[in-house]
């Protein structure tokens, strides 16, 4: 304390942690934390915003394009149909249980995809390329007869076209308005590679299911949608229903 004030000098004071609801000395404050992220102002954004609602739907469309360009979905392996060569087996459980017992595709490298049983007496084995599918048949016990399905080309399907127009003019605009960059897809591939084989009116809208080849199947499949007169339609693939 000073002998001529009385007075302590603030140097000399204890410091004592303060109480709840004491005062706190700006200098014992924490330095606040400066934010990491980058000043933005005001009236900026860091992407342009879309001008319209057709911006919006022009980038959706390229986006699903895209997407299909990276994932085709997969078509399976060749199939092979099983069916007894007398009359001893007369159920096609009694077909399947004999074509399993005789056969381990394991211990004969033979890849399956799916066994189903078709029929009163016939057993259809999918298999994973050409080559399972050749030695499946060669295995088979002689009790069973093998023979390759119908060729049948794929289907796809083209979903919510406004219009009801001809066969000559969808082919036509398929091809011009989604192909005709490509110089592989000439007017005359387009046609011999494809047809309509069903047109179903579906509401106030149309569906139109093609038979087309697995080339031009991929392509459309790529694509995800394609430009048909007026409309845009979506392209999947048309899935057979069969008798079990």
């Amino acid at each position: 304390m000073s002998a001529t004030t009385g007075i302590t000098p603030r140097h000399s004071l204890s410091r004592s942690p303060p109480r709840d609801g004491g005062f706190i000395s700006p200098g014992l404050l924490p330095e606040p934390q400066r934010s990491r992220s980058p000043s933005v102002n005001p009236g900026t954004s860091t992407e342009r915003a879309l001008a319209s609602p057709e911006e919006v739907q022009d980038l959706a469309r390229r986006r699903i394009v895209e997407r299909n360009r990276q994932v085709i979905p997969p078509i399976g392996g060749p199939t092979v149909i099983f069916y007894p060569a007398d009359d001893s087996l007369k159920s096609s459980e009694d077909t399947k249980r004999t074509l399993q017992s005789a056969i381990k595709p394991g211990s004969e490298g033979i890849r399956i995809q799916s066994v189903r049983m078709v029929g009163k007496s016939r057993v259809v084995v999918r298999t994973a390329n050409l080559e399972a599918a050749q030695n499946l048949k060669a295995a088979a016990p002689s009790s069973l007869k093998a023979a390759d399905p119908k060729t049948r080309l794929p289907r796809i399907v083209l979903r919510f076209l406004r219009s009801d127009i001809s066969e000559e003019v969808f082919l036509d605009d398929l091809q011009k308005l989604n192909l005709s960059d490509d110089p592989e897809w000439s007017p005359e591939k387009v046609k011999e590679s494809c047809k309509v084989a069903l047109k179903k009116e579906v509401g106030t809208k149309f569906l139109y299911i093609l038979d087309c080849t697995m080339p031009l199947r991929d392509q459309l499949i790529r694509l995800g949608k394609v430009y048909i007169g007026w409309d845009e339609a979506e392209v999947s693939d048309h899935v057979r229903a069969t008798s079990t």
